[in-house]
């Protein structure tokens, strides 16, 4: 194996448990036959990169990048090593209702119930935004054109945190997007994808990062919900947007989010992302 496959080295890492490793057969099997935990380790290898890049690097907010990049090294060390155990039986995704709150696991959802594939499931946090645009019916050219920049700007954010690495090609949006937003009808259990999507961006350790990310999302599920000729959202949407709202806040919150430049809020967002 290559050094972008590190599946067969992350035992030496840190968390290594005194029970010994497994045997090296076992794992060059499992990460052949089983698609699921090849996703893992090539994950793995990618916050690699970006943790060595960013460990070897002087600017400011390299401290910042290489621990969200342990943060994340960590989850994934836990997810294999549990995904090995699991092999036998087959069942690697905990049942509903009993899921560990962790980035990996939703991860590991999206790919092995709803079939989302590689570095794809990256772009989960925009299935709320595509949610929102099929419940205004049919998604209009100004709300696949908002959810396009929402996607490039996930890209950007990919990129500085793999220390320049293009984790999502902008084909790889495109093909995403057309499968989604295409049609004339809502994609099977975009429900259950808006979730997940949703769910993703509420695993990071610092809670008040987690409620900057959940008023940049309400108010970009706002801007979409805004893309028709009334230019307002109509009765399902603002039902989904009352659901959604952070912390299930006042209305007055309501009419503050939906005024406030999403701009100012990306701004609070990376800010919150460096402090």
């Amino acid at each position: 194996m290559n050094e972008m496959q590190p599946g067969f080295n992350f035992f030496q890492a840190k968390s290594r448990t005194n029970e010994g490793e497994p045997d090296a057969v076992q794992i060059n099997q499992l990460y052949s036959e089983e698609p699921a935990f090849r996703a893992l380790c090539e994950e793995y290898a990618m916050r690699q990169t970006g943790y060595r890049h960013w460990a070897s690097s002087a600017s400011a907010e390299a401290a910042t990048r290489q621990q969200e990049n342990t943060q994340s090294l960590y989850e994934l060390e836990h997810e294999i090593r549990r995904h090995f155990d699991a092999v036998n039986a087959r069942n690697s995704v905990p049942a509903d209702g009993d899921s560990p709150a962790t980035a990996v696991w939703y991860l590991t959802a999206l790919r092995e119930k709803h079939g989302l594939e590689g570095c794809e499931v990256y772009l989960a946090p925009l299935f709320p935004l595509i949610e929102m645009a099929w419940l205004g019916t049919l998604p209009g050219l100004e709300a696949r054109q908002f959810i396009a920049s929402c996607g490039q700007y996930l890209r950007k954010r990919l990129s500085s945190l793999t220390g320049g690495f293009g984790v999502v090609s902008a084909d790889q949006l495109e093909t995403f997007l057309a499968r989604y937003l295409d049609g004339e009808a809502p994609p099977t259990r975009i429900a259950a994808l808006a979730a997940l999507g949703a769910g993703y961006l509420r695993t990071h350790s610092d809670e008040q990062l987690v409620l900057t990310r959940e008023r940049v999302l309400w108010r970009s599920s706002f801007r979409v919900a805004c893309c028709n000729a009334r230019r307002s959202p109509n009765a399902l949407q603002w039902k989904r947007l009352l659901a959604d709202l952070p912390l299930r806040r006042s209305f007055h919150e309501l009419q503050t989010l939906s005024i406030t430049p999403l701009l100012t809020l990306l701004d609070e967002m990376e800010h919150r992302a460096d402090d």
